[in-house]
């Protein structure tokens, strides 16, 4: 893939702050497989050089992040095989949606992408091969419908509510893959140290916990929020809100899920903003 060349512009003394908010942008980029996540990485890392321009990082991270399209955007000009591969991919969130990736068989997911059991293992040489090739279609997909369009946004503060905003939209889910599959990996794999599924769902959702920190601290030196706001334990009460959403509107279904999780990110960014009292 050529390589796009960024143009170079100052960056008003604001190098660090977007630089620590796009690092995270895509939590693929330790997948060891695959030229595409050395690529972005690399990609970012040159555009950052003008920070202040999120029309770059975004059209960077649009036509890096995904080296294949999105489930859904097959392109005409991929082989069979690739089309293929995307069927299975497909076939199996609906499946990992219901009974988890554990739950993941061979045989009920080469009958429902009408493939022999041979077939299928041509495209994934193993059961673990092919829950990670669910795992990885999982973050693109949230690369691509959380992080980018919050890039995008205005820094600080603003950038922040549209994390929160389209993490709480991917959290309700779509037709083929309800709820966060993240979260739903992260119950599964948690007590199973050394497995590679834990391994890149520990990857993906530090890069997350990063991201919101790093976006925390840019409200900091915008001024949007206090001086001595500790960013680290912004991101923790941040994360904490979206897994109460997640319980409360997915497993409870609980009709005012959401207004209790915006209440909840409205005090929070309200303590941020202020100094808190004296006792």
């Amino acid at each position: 893939m050529a390589e796009r060349r960024c143009p170079r512009t100052s960056n008003n003394g604001r190098g660090s702050d977007d630089r620590s908010d796009t690092s995270a942008v895509a939590p693929a980029s330790r997948e060891p497989s695959g030229a595409a996540s050395g690529e972005l990485a690399h990609a970012c890392h040159q555009c950052l050089a003008n920070p202040n321009d999120r029309a770059i990082i975004c059209d960077t991270v649009t036509t890096k992040v995904h080296a294949r399209a999105p489930i859904g955007k097959i392109g005409k000009s991929q082989s069979k095989g690739e089309q293929t591969r995307h069927a299975i991919i497909s076939h199996a969130l609906g499946i990992v949606s219901d009974v988890g990736y554990e739950g993941l068989s061979i045989g009920v997911l080469a009958h429902e992408a009408k493939l022999s059991k041979s077939g299928l293992f041509a495209h994934f040489k193993s059961k673990e091969a092919l829950q990670l090739g669910v795992v990885q279609e999982v973050v693109s997909r949230f690369t691509q419908r959380v992080v980018q369009p919050a890039l995008t946004s205005p820094r600080g503060e603003p950038r922040l509510r549209v994390l929160f905003e389209k993490k709480l939209e991917w959290i309700r889910g779509e037709a083929d893959a309800r709820g966060c599959l993240l979260q739903k990996a992260a119950l599964e794999y948690h007590s199973r140290i050394g497995h590679p599924v834990r391994e890149r769902i520990v990857h993906a959702l530090q890069d997350w916990r990063d991201l919101v920190t790093r976006c925390a601290q840019t409200a900091i030196d915008e001024g949007h929020f206090r001086a001595d706001l500790d960013p680290q334990q912004f991101g923790y009460e941040f994360d904490g809100i979206t897994m109460m959403y997640q319980q409360t509107q997915g497993l409870l279904r609980e009709r005012g899920a959401g207004e209790r999780a915006q209440t909840a990110l409205d005090s929070l960014l309200d303590r941020s903003r202020r100094s808190p009292r004296l006792r």
